[in-house]
Parts: C-alpha cells; structure tokens; sequence
C-alpha cells in the first residue's frame, strides 16, 4: 500500500509539471504564431511598404526572433514568386517562390501554413503570408526544426522535459527537442501522437512517457511535453525505500509520528501540487516556500527556477510588444485595431492626434460611436455583420476617402485602409487612416484658382471684344465728327440745316466719350498721364456735377490744404470722380449729401495695407454715401497705381476711399489744347504725307489739312506708302500713319521712310493703347487719339512741325 501511494504521489507530481510545462510552451507557440500573422498583415497593409516592390528600391528591412521561434526572415515576394525584398539579404542563385502552392491563396488573402519547406535554407518552417495590394504578398517564415530545442530549454526544467508539436490531427510533427531536424515536417501518423491515448504514450522512439497536452491557439497544433516513466518510478521507489527504513525503525515511532510525517512529507507535496495548479498566471505567480523533504524542496526549488524563467520570457515578449507599439506610433498613419465585437483594442499615438481621443480612453470602446459619423453608422454595423457571417467585408482590402468624426464633434475627410487578421482571441481588424483634410483643402484652392483664372480669361476675351469694337467704332466717329463739321462749316450761322449738323457732330462727341468708357473697361484706353491738382480739379468740377445729380442731393467739399500733385489722365480722373458721385446720388432716391474729402496720407513699411500699396506718399480721395457699378472707377484707378477701396456701415452709410501715388516738387501739367490755340494757317506750306488703311478717314484727314494749306500726299497702306516716298522727290515734313495695319506696323513704316528722310516727323493714329506699346518705340513722336476732332488733329500735327519750322 506504501508501495502504491508513493508511485501514484510521483505520477500526480510529474502530471502536474508536465502539464504545466505543456500549457506554458502551447500559449508561447500560440503567442508566436499570433505575433508572426500580425507582424506581417500589418506589414503588408502599410501604404509605405508598395515602395520595397519597387525595382531599384533600397532593400532595408530588419526582421528578429518572434518569441520562440529563433530563426525567422521576412520575405516581400511578387506575384511570379520572385524575391524584390528580404530580411535575410539577396536571395542566392535559382531561390524562387513560383512553385509554392500556399502563393497562389496568400496573393487572395492571409493564410498560414506549416510544415512547408523553405527554399532560401531547405529546412521545414512555417509561413504567415499577406497580400501587399497588388504589388505581391510579404511573407513571414520561421524555422521548426529549431522549435522543440527551444522548447525544451526555456520550458523543460531540471528534469529536462522532452517537447513534441504536431498538427491539428496529429500526423505530422511539426517539431521534436530530440532529434530536432530529422523529426521536423515527417508523417507519424500512426504513432500515439494522432490518437485519442491517455497521458502515457509511447514516444517516436518507442520510450514510455508520461505526457501533459496543450492546443496552441486557434490553429489547433498540439504541444506535448513528457518525462520518462521509468524516472518516475525510480524517483517512488527511492521513496519507498526511505519509508521502509522509517518503518523498520519501530512501528510505534511511525504512530506517534505520523502526524509529523504528514505534515513533513505528504503535506509539503500536496502544498507542491496546490501552487502548481494556482500558478495559471505565470506573471502573476509567486515563489512556493522551499519546505518539506529535500525531494518536494528540489522540486519546489525547480519550479521556482520555471517560473522565472517563465517571468523573463513575458518580460522579453513585452518589450517585443512595445517595440511593435513603437512603430505604430512612430507611423504617420493614424492605426486603429478593432475586434469581432466592434470594440477598439489598439489606438496609437497618431490616432490620439489625429481623434482627440486619448489611448486610455478608447480602448474598449465601440469604434462606431467614437469616431464613424451618425449617418454611416447603420452601414458600418451591417458589414461588420456581413463579415461574421460570410468572411467578406465591403472595406476590406481597399483604399477608400470617408469622412470620420473628431472628439469635438467635427468631421473631417480621412484615406482609410483595413486588413483583417486571424488571432488567437478571433479576427482583428487593423485600420490605418491618415487626416487629408490638407490635401482637400489643396485641392479646393486648386479649383478655386482654376475658376479665378477661367474667370481673367473671359474677362480677358470680353476686354479684347470690346478693345476691337471700340476700335472700329473709332474711325467710324472720326468720318461722323470730321464730315458733320465740314458741313457745319459751309453753312450759313442762321442756317435751320447748321443746327442739326451741330446735333449730329455732337451726337458723335457723345459716342466718342461712351468708346473712351468701354476701353477704360477694358484697360485698353489711350492714357495720357499728367501732374494734376486733384482739388483744382474738383473745384471745376463742381458746377458741372451739380448739374448732373438730383436737386435733393447736394455736393460737399473737404478739400486739404496744400495737397500733394498726383499724376493720372485728366479726362480720366474726370470720369472717375463722375462715376462716384453720380452712383452715390443714385444710392440716396430721397436726398442727403456727397460728401468729397482729399488729403495727404503716408503709409510705410509698419502699416499694414492689405490692398498691397508700396510705401510712400498718396493723395486720398473719399466719397461718401455711394452706390454700386464701380468697374470702371476701379479700372482707371488700376491704370494710375492706385487702390480703391470700400467700407460700409449699417445705419451710417457707405465710404469709398480712392489712394493715388503723389508726384513730389512736380507742378500741374497744362490741359488739353483748346481750339484758340490751333494757328490760323500751316506753317510755310509744309508738306504731310498721310498713311491710313481706312479710305473714309484717310480723305477727312486730307481734306482737314488742305482746308487749313498744308500739301499733302497720301497712301492707303505701308506698301502704297513706300513706293509713293521712292517716286516723291519734293519735300515731307510730317508722316500721319495709322499704328496698326496690314503688311507692317506705322512705326516700322516711320522707320523705313527715315532712311531717306532722317529729318522726318512723324505723328501717330491710333484707336486705343492697346494697339501700341510707348515704350518699346524706338522713334520719338506725337500720338492722335481716334475719333480726333479737326482741332485736335491740327493741334498735334503743328504741334509736331512746330520743332522744325
């Protein structure tokens, strides 16, 4: 009966350390496996990683032990089954994953599979495989052969516990800490590994073990770990023979001390079984008190060494967990780990930047009421759902544009990417989600600009259109003009027929200002600048205005003293400050005050002026109490370097301010030349030689000069005009030309013909700026501005023979 108790205390002892042992290597491989999938799902999901497919791409990857499996690399396979990247360096000569079967699933979704050979070291190993979009699939591999010895030395305590792996079904050992290599990968099926037998079995071997089973996670592998029997028969036969000796003593010592005995021996073991079952929790564990015989103290002491070693290995495993913790925070992708149940289970650092949402505070939280807008919320649970039952998810595998919800209740447009991945606890769901809401707003500028320069352009072509209408419509009015005044000219002063000439010539005078307005419009207008006194000119114009607006709207002046010269056309300037007091009349129907205010204003480089004015001096122009429909005052403005700006107030009225650079010591400039100061007759016959494509304007012109005795000669183009000046051998004072026509321009004209006439003058028609440019004239002369009365045209004409008479 002693015989039996002891042999059945050492076979419960060594089931409780074989199970033990068997429990703790089953959840490291369950662990490892979980890490290996994970470590590369999130690898292969990682937007950044498309680069490493690549050719040409620096291979720089890194890859170490995961948990117990030592020798691992990490492979980035494309579709042929070729190797672009590798952890373990350049695949040697003829290494190709063409002829893997597990490549073909792993380009559809992840797989783990196991044993398979691994054709960079032939050993057996086991690959965790996952599509990389597609561009390929990153593949995981990690040794078997080396499995069970690792096994064995961190789990196998002092009395060295042999280690065996099998399939799910148990006919194929995965790994062995005896004979490691030969058993990796071989059929046993057979063996006592692939039955259903008790926890002694024969080993492959055939030594009689004792064996404790554990499943490693999800896959369902089958981790064995055992100690011979004969051991533990000799280990309870020493034991009896130790009692037959306390027996032999005296049958009397073993009553009164059997109590002690217990105490001392059988207690101390049962102790010994009690803490080993409690010790579920390896990191939670404590050291079980070294007592009782020097057996159940060895054996104490040994399991106190186990659970050390047990204790560093989580610490190793930790710091694994927080250097993968590390790359998820240093991602710039914000990364969102869900589970089955909807519930977050890892959020990072970007995610708290990105969310607002502390780590401490999401985790364990439902992902769909903490950062999926109300609206997608019905969608998000029905795919969640889809995927439990079916497998498949609308979102899985894309990369997709949603708007996702901040903490403070704003959303926010986001690029989203989610793989799924098969742990231990079930699927897991990874998302990494970066905030474009830069990227959008970049955009929206973009077609903001876009809208903005379509908007130049057609403002461009209905500038153009009206330039080319006014042009013509110029030498037209100059037919109107010239003609009615010949009319008006020949006909008696008491004449009914003189008066409606005047009508008509005025009627073109009209029209003339209304072509000056649409070529203001459209920045193309001839522009004379000149040194103007803006109060002077606000004087004069006053009488004027006065008659223009309502008799209910009254004019005020504020008029600065000794106010700065600006330099701007007269007649511009003019029709400016006629467009803002008209409008603001127009915006008072029941009467009030215009009010015109000028003065000196200095802006330098610590004022800030939004509308972009340099530093320097101005003269301010305000208007109060305007309208609306300033186009054209913001044109002629534009035309002077000036700013115009506009500040309203509900209840006080509306103020536009007008800012015109001052001309410092530069005096008024006298106006245009009125028709008293035109000569009475042509200065000594001079001759004039007149260039105009446009037949009606070229014979008033003609006609004009002679009425006032100048010779002439005349030509309907540059090419006319050349051969006229080759066959003219009198005088030519003066050249008349149009700016634009066919065959050349007038000042390459003007250019030719002073080849042989150096001492030509030369005088320019034109019908608005647009057509010339002033500056890139290489010739000195005076410019016409189309429709020209008879008087202008005769003033600019003397004007320019007066330097040579």
């Amino acid at each position: 009966m002693v015989r039996a108790q002891a042999q059945q205390d050492a076979e419960d002892t060594t089931r409780g350390e074989t199970q033990f042992g068997a429990d703790l290597a089953g959840s490291e491989v369950a662990a490892a496996l979980t890490q290996l999938e994970t470590t590369v799902a999130r690898t292969a999901a990682n937007p950044a990683i498309a680069a490493v497919f690549v050719p040409g791409t620096p291979c720089n990857v890194a890859f170490g032990a995961v948990s117990v499996f030592q020798k691992t690399h990490l492979e980035f396979i494309t579709p042929s089954g070729t190797v672009s990247c590798s952890s373990a360096g350049p695949a040697p000569t003829g290494v190709s994953y063409s002829g893997a079967a597990w490549l073909p699933d792993s380009l559809r979704g992840p797989v783990l599979v196991a044993p398979v050979v691994d054709p960079r070291t032939g050993r057996m190993s086991v690959v965790s495989a996952a599509p990389a979009g597609d561009r390929g699939v990153v593949a995981g591999f990690a040794d078997l052969a080396d499995l069970g010895t690792t096994l064995a030395a961190r789990f196998g305590g002092p009395h060295q516990l042999e280690f065996v792996v099998t399939t799910a079904d148990g006919k194929t050992a995965l790994a062995r800490s005896i004979d490691a290599t030969l058993w990796a990968g071989k059929n046993i099926e057979g063996t006592s590994f692939a039955s259903t037998a008790g926890l002694t079995r024969s080993d492959l071997d055939n030594t009689t073990r004792v064996y404790g089973v554990a499943t490693a996670g999800a896959r369902g592998w089958q981790v064995f770990a055992g100690t011979e029997q004969s051991a533990i028969l000799a280990s309870a036969s020493g034991l009896f023979q130790r009692q037959l000796v306390v027996i032999a003593i005296g049958f009397l010592a073993i009553l009164i001390g059997s109590l002690f005995v217990y105490r001392r021996v059988v207690g101390p073991i049962h102790a010994l079984n009690r803490s080993i079952r409690a010790a579920s929790d390896p990191a939670a564990a404590k050291p079980i008190p070294v007592t009782g015989p020097a057996e159940v103290a060895s054996l104490a002491g040994d399991f106190n060494a186990l659970i050390g070693r047990v204790q560093r290995e989580l610490v190793d495993r930790r710091r694994s967990e927080a250097g993968v913790r590390a790359m998820l925070d240093a991602s710039l992708s914000a990364v969102v780990g869900m589970d089955e149940q909807g519930k977050i289970i890892e959020w990072s650092r970007q995610a708290e930047a990105t969310f607002g949402w502390r780590r401490e505070d999401a985790i364990g939280r439902p992902l769909v009421t903490l950062i999926i807008p109300e609206r997608y919320r019905e969608q998000h649970i029905a795919g969640l759902e889809k995927y439990r039952r079916t497998g498949v998810g609308p979102v899985l595998g894309k990369r997709l544009e949603l708007a996702a919800l901040a903490r403070d209740g704003h959303e926010f447009p986001v690029e989203l990417s989610i793989t799924p991945t098969e742990a231990a606890t079930g699927h897991v769901f990874t998302g990494f989600i970066r905030d474009i809401s830069d990227r959008r707003s970049g955009e929206q500028q973009r077609l903001e600009l876009e809208e903005r320069l379509r908007q130049s352009e057609r403002l461009e072509g209905i500038g153009r259109l009206a330039g080319g209408i006014a042009h013509d419509f110029n030498n037209i009015l100059a037919v109107v003009m010239n003609y009615s005044q010949f009319v008006e000219d020949s006909l008696p002063i008491d004449s009914d027929v003189r008066d409606d000439v005047v009508q008509i010539r005025l009627a073109a005078e009209r029209g003339a200002t209304f072509t000056r307005q649409l070529l203001t419009f459209a920045h193309r207008g001839a522009v004379n600048p000149q040194d103007v006194q803006l109060n002077a000119l606000l004087g004069e114009l006053r009488t004027m205005l006065r008659r223009t607006i309502p008799e209910r709207v009254t004019i005020d002046l504020h008029l600065a003293p000794d106010l700065s010269t600006i330099r701007i056309d007269v007649g511009q300037l003019e029709q400016l400050v006629l467009n803002l007091v008209v409008n603001a009349a127009d915006a008072m129907p029941d009467g009030g005050t215009v009010h015109l205010e000028t003065a000196n204003v200095v802006f330098d480089d610590h004022v800030p002026v939004a509308s972009g004015l340099r530093e320097g001096r101005y003269v301010r122009l305000e208007v109060r109490d305007t309208g609306y429909g300033l186009a054209t005052a913001y044109g002629i403005v534009q035309q002077a370097q000036g700013t115009i700006s506009i500040q309203s107030v509900v209840g006080k009225g509306t103020a536009v301010i007008v800012h015109l650079p001052a001309q410092l010591g530069a005096q008024p400039e006298p106006g245009r030349v009125p028709a008293s100061s035109v000569p009475d007759a042509a200065p000594s016959k001079a001759v004039v030689f007149v260039v105009e494509d446009e037949a009606a304007v070229r014979k008033a012109v003609i006609r004009i000069l002679s009425d006032r005795g100048y010779g002439t000669l005349e030509a309907a183009g540059p090419s006319s005009a050349l051969d006229v000046a080759k066959l003219w051998a009198g005088p030519m004072d003066l050249l008349l030309t149009d700016i634009v026509m066919p065959e050349m321009s007038g000042d390459e004209l003007a250019r030719e013909l002073r080849k042989g006439r150096p001492q030509l003058h030369v005088v320019y028609m034109t019908g608005y700026s647009g057509e010339i440019d002033t500056a890139a004239l290489r010739i000195d002369g005076a410019v016409v501005q189309k429709p020209f009365s008879r008087d202008s045209l005769l003033a600019a004409v003397e004007g320019a023979l007066a330097e040579k008479f």
